[in-house]
């Protein structure tokens, strides 16, 4: 069977890796507008990942938690860093009884983090404030992740440089269409991975997927060895109101430290505000516990910008689009694509597995698949059809419905 896939970022290539290993005799074509994989807002390479904390279990600190878990299972050679420390406040803090309690009832285990008292902060992090300890944090090089995703597809399946318009489905095959509406390729599955590129292709078949763009720029500053900032500087990654990296000692004596990012919903522009690097000193210094008045001594030298794609309700839209037999989405993933495309390659693969085996409904057997913790609900939460269902009741199809058990 011939499946195309979409879009070449983390997302996009996990889903091809997941496609390949499944040994179900697939076919699979990648198809990327640029000349490579990684090349947008994949190309960060050091995206920090780590639990979702809230103060009740939600299906969103659910999924992330599972993602969280298969990301650092099986990323761990992408891994420029082991460990996330998160300060907290005294009010926040109150007792290390109060903070294992709360991460007990979201069921956030030893295993995943730990409480850090000031004690332990500060001789392990260099930060002097009481916090968790994500065990299982880390910060990812998300080239090297779709480099090697990608290391068993032929060169031949890769079509790079492929800018596409329009999808169509025309006898049972999905037809990828360039902008003068030419056929690129078809085949009976399409799997559209491309971010915010999703929503107009959806459109191109008169379908409205209500998301949104949502700009992050991640700074890089440069410090004086004689600055009041640097016998400061974190030696883990630290996450809060934003995050950022260990201070790194340059050959010349100086310091640059990377913090991120900022939020800016509703903006595609990939170009260099001022106004981000301004945002980002502060989340910095207050990270660290440094007086804002020494925000000065922070330079700008250099960014990185990424433009992600989210939802309303902030969960990812990972599974197939009702009434479209063989079309399949995996977008939305927000800030936490590294985290998403672990659980959603794998849940992608789950749907495929159904349609190919013509099941009605994803079994829990499927979702085992994709994640023995994978619960129907959960899947559910995640599905295309909780934004697209009413819209689509009107339209006529003979498609079947793959959708999990609730």
């Amino acid at each position: 069977m011939k499946i195309l896939v979409l879009g070449a970022g983390i997302a996009g290539c996990s889903i091809v890796h997941q496609l390949m290993a499944g040994n179900q005799g697939l076919e699979v074509l990648l198809i990327e507008q640029r000349t490579g994989p990684a090349q947008e807002t994949s190309g960060h390479r050091l995206a920090m990942a780590h639990p979702q904390i809230a103060m009740k279990k939600t299906k969103l600190q659910q999924f992330t938690q599972l993602g969280n878990r298969l990301a650092f299972q099986e990323w761990a050679y992408a891994q420029k860093q082991e460990g996330v420390f998160q300060p907290m406040t005294d009010m926040e803090w109150r007792s290390e009884a109060y903070i294992l309690e709360q991460l007990d009832k979201i069921g956030i285990t030893p295993r995943e983090a730990i409480s850090f008292d000031y004690h332990e902060a500060e001789s392990l992090t260099g930060i002097h404030r009481p916090g968790i300890w994500f065990k299982e944090g880390a910060v990812y090089d998300l080239p090297a992740i779709c480099k090697r995703a990608l290391s068993q597809l032929p060169t031949e399946h890769c079509l790079w440089d492929q800018k596409v318009g329009a999808i169509l489905q025309s006898k049972g095959q999905w037809q990828v269409l360039n902008a003068r509406r030419e056929v690129i390729t078809q085949a009976p599955i399409l799997i559209l991975a491309n971010g915010l590129g999703v929503q107009s292709l959806l459109g191109s078949i008169g379908i409205s997927l209500p998301m949104r763009a949502v700009r992050g720029q991640l700074s890089r500053f440069l410090i004086q060895k004689d600055s009041n900032i640097a016998p400061k500087l974190p030696r883990t990654a630290l996450r809060g109101n934003g995050y950022c990296l260990p201070g790194r000692l340059l050959n010349t004596g100086q310091f640059t430290w990377e913090i991120g990012s900022s939020y800016d919903e509703d903006s595609r522009d990939t170009g260099y505000w001022q106004s981000s690097d301004e945002g980002n000193r502060l989340k910095g210094l207050d990270l660290i516990g440094v007086d804002l008045a020494h925000q000065a001594e922070l330079s700008s030298y250099e960014s990185f910008v990424g433009v992600r794609s989210a939802s309303k309700d902030r969960l990812p839209l990972i599974g197939p689009i009702p009434n479209e037999d063989g079309l399949f989405i995996a977008t939305g993933y927000g800030s936490r694509g590294v985290i998403w495309s672990a659980l959603g390659s794998r849940l992608i693969f789950a749907y495929v597995a159904a349609f190919l085996a013509d099941e009605v409904r994803l079994r829990t057997g499927f979702l085992a698949g994709a994640s023995p913790e994978l619960e129907s609900e959960l899947a559910s939460s995640v599905s295309p059809a909780r934004f697209l269902a009413g819209a689509l009741a009107t339209r006529t199809s003979n498609s079947k419905p793959i959708l999990p058990v609730s």
